[in-house]
């Protein structure tokens, strides 16, 4: 297959549809706040911000404004570890843990109707090649 002709193309649905591919990639995309609240979620226990900040490829100034947002919202609570007074651990309270919740619903209701429009074969495939972009925008990073 050609790839540069298939590029092209590919350039060109960019610059054509970009307002419907940025709606599209708003629903099936979590930023910030909402990634920081799917990890506290999956962890299930307090969290170094460090740690938080690693994992999810973000400043440590990038973490520390999600992190000052998510707790005036009430959605965690940080604390400072007793010994070293730099390391700071992060958890979700009950409202974190209930926004995100639902926030996750919502998510799936959309990726599910999006799945849903493509038939099985094709959602297959758009799950399996959206790994691989995720696997190539990986390696491009590093």
């Amino acid at each position: 297959m050609e790839h540069q002709k298939l590029a092209e193309e590919f350039c060109e649905m960019h610059f054509l549809y970009a307002g419907k591919l940025d709606h599209l990639s708003e629903q099936i995309s979590a930023i910030g706040e909402e990634r920081v609240l799917f990890w506290l979620d999956r962890a299930s226990q307090k969290v170094l911000s460090g740690e938080l900040a690693k994992n999810l490829d973000l400043t440590s100034g990038r973490m520390a404004n999600i992190l000052r947002n998510l707790e005036r919202k009430g959605y965690i609570h940080r604390e400072n570890d007793i010994i070293d007074r730099r390391k700071v651990y992060v958890r979700l309270t009950d409202s974190g843990k209930n926004h995100f919740t639902n926030t996750y619903q919502e998510t799936f209701r959309q990726h599910e109707k999006l799945l849903n429009s493509l038939g099985d074969q094709d959602a297959a495939e758009f799950i399996r090649l959206l790994k691989k972009a995720y696997e190539f925008a990986s390696k491009e990073k590093a």
